[in-house]
């Protein structure tokens, strides 16, 4: 079973990869329309002037106005150059099973590195391995701090965090809601995959086994919950920078981290180096995950 989830999960890291990659520019490739991936349909988030380019293409034509402020404003009819990055560059989805693409061969090269790193974890045994974790492990805190006091200062913050914060009622009835619960458990705990048995039998006879498992898991829901304070202090600045609520930016599973957080950076000053810092951030969290 691990085997298996070991295979899927380190595609995340590969997609990880190539995202940091692509921040190492001076502007981050997913902020503007008009590149290769790009389609007619492509609208930036920010700084669009919907009023302006109305008058330009319109003039005094009242059918044309209506029509084009219709077209215009309708969430519908365009899609934002962050979601066709993803898409149709990162991605290069198809349109359906029937047609299974070519070889995505830069997410073959990332994957291949993530794969090679994993590997030099890994590769001297348990003690080695113990080792690495050190700074796989410890590394991304600093980086969740350095995100977090960026975050906590731009406006529209406290907005994100309340959001995160407060409970929805409503949504205990939704099965869903209880199925997302206990996935991400089993899966952030690594509950019934054999890998914590195995690494356990590394342990010494009268190791404290109960005290060690309530460390551990203290420590993994309490890091979970301090990165929603990180991811949900950006989109609360995010969301009022569409002017919008939280709610409708806000996504759940790899949208939150390929599609809404590096759609909040693009109003960053100097948002190749934040971006740059949540994927490098995001690889070695699933490194260590992985290892």
């Amino acid at each position: 079973m691990s085997v298996w989830l070991n295979i899927y999960y380190i595609v995340i890291l590969a997609w990880g990869l190539y995202y940091f990659y692509s921040s190492l520019t001076p502007n981050l490739p997913w902020g503007t329309c008009g590149n290769w991936w790009n389609t007619n349909r492509c609208r930036p988030e920010y700084g669009f002037d919907i009023a302006a380019n109305i008058s330009a293409a319109c003039g005094t034509n009242s059918t044309c106005f209506s029509l084009m402020n219709a077209t215009l404003r309708d969430p519908k009819s365009y899609t934002s150059p962050v979601k066709e990055f993803w898409e149709n560059n990162a991605l290069q989805i198809t349109d359906g099973l029937h047609d299974i693409g070519e070889v995505r061969w830069p997410l073959a090269f990332t994957l291949l590195i993530v794969w090679v790193m994993c590997y030099f974890c890994i590769w001297k045994g348990v003690k080695w391995t113990g080792k690495v974790v050190y700074f796989t492990a410890l590394f991304p805190y600093v980086l969740l701090i350095i995100l977090l006091i960026r975050g906590i200062t731009l406006p529209g913050a406290i907005d994100g965090i309340k959001f995160y914060i407060t409970p929805n009622m409503s949504r205990l009835g939704d099965s869903t809601v209880w199925l997302d619960a206990v996935s991400q458990i089993f899966f952030s705990y690594g509950l019934g995959l054999g890998s914590l048995v195995a690494l356990g039998s590394y342990n010494r006879y009268h190791n404290n086994v109960y005290k060690h498992a309530l460390i551990v898991s203290c420590i993994n829901s309490g890091t979970s919950m301090f990165s929603g304070f990180v991811v949900f202090s950006v989109v609360g600045f995010m969301a009022q920078a569409q002017s919008k609520p939280v709610s409708e930016v806000a996504a759940s599973g790899p949208g939150l981290a390929f599609l809404v957080y590096p759609s909040a950076v693009l109003q960053l000053p100097g948002a190749p180096f934040w971006s740059a810092l949540f994927f490098i951030m995001l690889l070695f969290v699933g490194l260590d995950s992985q290892v």
